[in-house]
């Protein structure tokens, strides 16, 4: 994953100082953002974190539906 798009995201925000990405898919999504310097949730509806490469290095949040940011992120 290229890190270059992520930055070009947060460039358009120069008032945040973090960034988190939430997404479904390990490494478009989550690699994408790690890669980047930035936080990320993986959306894991399949439960397959076992199988996905290089994993057990990081620790990254992981739920199965977008309501679980609610737990993670309470208001």
């Amino acid at each position: 994953p290229d890190a270059s798009a992520y930055r070009s995201a947060a460039a358009c925000f120069p008032e945040c100082s973090s960034f988190t990405m939430i997404g479904d898919h390990w490494g478009d999504d989550v690699q994408g953002a790690l890669n980047a310097g930035w936080n990320a949730v993986w959306v894991d509806r399949d439960g397959v974190m076992s199988t996905v490469p290089d994993h057990s290095n990081v620790s990254v949040p992981t739920i199965r539906e977008l309501r679980d940011l609610l737990e993670l992120f309470p208001a």
